[in-house]
């Protein structure tokens, strides 16, 4: 079957339905050729819950929709129709257990549809990834480690959160140095309290 939007000829997909309490299996097509073999394409066939009739995916009229289609013959019913000036077609239709509810793609939207009435309305989706991150990220950090003081006891180093941080002893105000994945430790302050050295797997030891 050529995959051509909008085909009609004889190559057109076909819809057939198989008796299977019958040995072999007996075939029936449920559509007819068209005059000259001008056959529209039936897909993806869904049964309807109470088995009297299916839906299907079709395109007479160029764009392709949702159509059901009674077993006893009588003329398929189109159940979803494109807004003006759309040329999208469905794309995955898959009806709910009871029957009340087809959903469905047209380009990158999901839509509900009310089979009954032709009723739809699009999805809105909404992802948690989709949120803005806020700008300042706050950490609450309670402990800390490595505490290191300068040989007159007025500064002093720590590490918290993985990170270096200096303070003075009094003020207490402390002031991050390192701001890395890494993680630090060692500290210990020069003879004149003007240098810290520490120990840090930045290198990968």
């Amino acid at each position: 079957e050529t995959g051509r939007k909008g085909y009609r000829g004889a190559r057109a997909a076909q819809l057939w339905i198989a008796d299977l309490e019958t040995a072999p299996p007996a075939l029936r097509r449920l559509t007819p050729d068209r005059p000259q073999f001008q056959n529209v394409g039936e897909h993806r066939p869904i049964w309807a819950p109470d088995g009297d009739g299916y839906y299907f995916t079709s395109d007479p009229h160029g764009v392709a929709e949702v159509w059901y289609r009674s077993l006893d013959g009588t003329e398929a019913r189109r159940v979803t129709t494109a807004e003006d000036g759309v040329d999208d077609a469905v794309v995955a239709a898959t009806l709910s257990a009871d029957g009340d509810c087809l959903v469905f793609r047209r380009l990158f939207h999901l839509y509900r549809c009310d089979p009954a009435t032709g009723e739809t309305q699009r999805l809105e989706l909404h992802a948690v990834g989709d949120a803005v991150a806020a700008s300042v990220e706050r950490n609450r950090i309670d402990d800390a480690r490595d505490v290191a003081f300068t040989p007159d006891g007025k500064q002093m180093a720590f590490v918290a959160g993985d990170d270096v941080w200096v303070m003075d002893a009094i003020l207490r105000e402390p002031i991050r140095l390192t701001n890395d994945p890494h993680r630090e430790s060692g500290l210990t302050f020069s003879a004149d309290g003007r240098t810290l050295w520490f120990v840090s797997d930045g290198g990968g030891e």
